[in-house]
């Protein structure tokens, strides 16, 4: 997860010059005037013992602010690792899932936070979803008439589909999260197959196989890039395929290519023509 606020204040920016400046001038202060023109001009010196001595003390301050600084941003669920994101996660009821990566945790954590809200809001059902396992990746939220709400899962590649929907169903029919009045259905998002069809030119100083990495590269690019109800526009792609050593791309798509709400997409069709050096 990002986060576009700037790092907090409690957070202090480092810079070991500054310090050793200022580790300087305090000794310098502690001396008469008479003698501070001199001990400049030896902490000038790098070979000087004290200016050593000035450049140990300051790095150990600059790691003692940086312990602090970590201590900080423990405390803060945007930056928070491990066992601190943990202890985070106890304050509101949601433990970790054995071997679920921190960023996942997060997301859950974050849904959790937003749909204490009251239940019904569109965090508190992605929430409920994602709780069921780790092979829930996310969950899209639509409500095409009034009372009713569909729960679209977006599973992991892999995962048994049968034996999640009726986990899911179990989960929105849980005491305390079953909400009344409202006509509830749950089922899988749709994956959209991509095909694409494209000419690649390569520069005269890219290896002859630079085409096939590319084809290669390019399943695990889309499948990073692609996010329920995401377009997957025809700049991305060529952006994707453009990569160091190509001349050109020339892309047979008209059209980005809109996914739904409820979809994802993924890759169908790839064909990359190599049209040889530019």
């Amino acid at each position: 997860m990002t986060t576009t606020l700037p790092a907090p204040d409690i957070v202090e920016i480092l810079d070991f010059e500054q310090i050793l400046a200022t580790r300087k001038a305090a000794l310098l202060s502690l001396l008469p005037a008479a003698e501070q023109q001199a001990m400049a001009a030896r902490l000038a010196l790098e070979s000087e013992p004290l200016t050593k001595l000035l450049q140990e003390s300051a790095y150990r301050e600059m790691l003692l602010r940086a312990r602090i600084n970590d201590a900080a941003r423990a405390n803060l669920i945007v930056y928070a690792t491990g066992l601190d994101l943990d202890h985070i996660g106890q304050l509101f009821g949601l433990p970790r899932f054995t071997r679920e990566a921190d960023e996942r945790y997060r997301q859950r954590l974050l849904l959790r936070i937003a749909a204490m809200a009251g239940n019904g809001t569109r965090e508190h059902y992605i929430g409920v979803a994602m709780a069921v396992s780790t092979q829930v990746v996310t969950a899209a939220v639509l409500q095409p008439t009034p009372g009713r709400v569909d729960i679209a899962l977006w599973l992991a590649p892999g995962a048994d589909s049968a034996a999640l929907l009726a986990a899911t169903w179990a989960a929105f029919d849980a005491p305390g999260v079953k909400m009344l009045g409202v006509d509830l259905s749950v089922r899988l998002a749709v994956a959209r197959a991509v095909n694409i069809t494209a000419r690649i030119w390569r520069e005269a100083s890219a290896p002859t196989n630079l085409v096939a990495r590319i084809a290669t590269a390019f399943p695990q690019q889309l499948a990073a890039y692609a996010q329920l109800g995401r377009s997957v526009s025809r700049s991305w792609i060529v952006s994707a395929l453009h990569r160091e050593g190509v001349a050109r791309v020339e892309l047979d798509l008209p059209a980005d290519i809109a996914i739904g709400a409820d979809q994802y997409a993924t890759l169908g069709a790839l064909d990359l023509i190599d049209r040889g050096v530019a």
